[in-house]
């Protein structure tokens, strides 16, 4: 009976035994993609609000060439999350009126990024454009009226970068041209990008 006891406490003592943990802990190792989702959004919107702005103009272009941050390269549920967000705040486009000379920026450089990225997150974008031909006469009342015809101007726009472009504000801000010509910039929105086979012609 003793032998019995004695047996039987050495095998208890045994599983017990501190020396057995190690093997438990490597057999189950933490890894940082069980965390939870919300803590995974929470440590990713943290990073994006982190990352620095991009502002892209017709004098700066390369700002449509950044690579998006790692984090939203981590899984697919993550970039579904935080993309649209970091578009919307990280993103931001000052257009130009559509003079010749911006014609190849516009078709060769912001319609391939628009087309790239696609219309959800295109839609998100932070978007401004500005005109300089309203006069120095220009009266607050005019506004609805300035955003009537700066939609039908927008036209070339969106011929060129193969996106429709709606203006979503009556106006961002308000700056004196050097001439007696007033520059405002408005808001606008790339609701819709345009598969290639339904752009329409492009003018010259």
């Amino acid at each position: 009976m003793t032998s019995n006891k004695t047996a039987s406490f050495k095998i208890n003592a045994s599983a017990m035994s501190p020396v057995s943990a190690p093997a438990a802990s490597e057999a189950q190792p933490f890894r940082l993609l069980d965390l939870p989702d919300e803590l995974w959004a929470r440590i990713g919107k943290t990073v994006i609000e982190a990352s620095a702005p991009i502002h892209v103009t017709r004098a700066n272009p390369e700002g449509l060439k950044t690579a998006l941050p790692s984090i939203l390269h981590t899984c697919s549920a993550l970039r579904n999350e935080l993309l649209l967000s970091y578009y919307a705040t990280k993103v931001k486009i000052e257009m130009t009126p559509a003079y010749p000379w911006d014609t190849n920026w516009f078709r060769e450089n912001l319609g391939r990024y628009l087309r790239v990225i696609g219309s959800d997150a295109a839609s998100a974008l932070t978007s401004s454009y500005h005109s300089d031909w309203y006069w120095s006469g220009w009266r607050e009342e005019d506004v609805d009226e300035s955003m009537a015809e700066l939609q039908t101007d927008l036209q070339n726009v969106e011929d060129w970068i193969g996106c429709h472009v709606k203006v979503v504000s009556k106006r961002v801000e308000r700056r004196d041209h050097p001439r007696r010509d007033q520059r405002m910039h408005w808001e606008v929105c790339f609701v819709e990008t345009l598969p290639l086979g339904e752009r329409r012609m492009l003018r010259d």
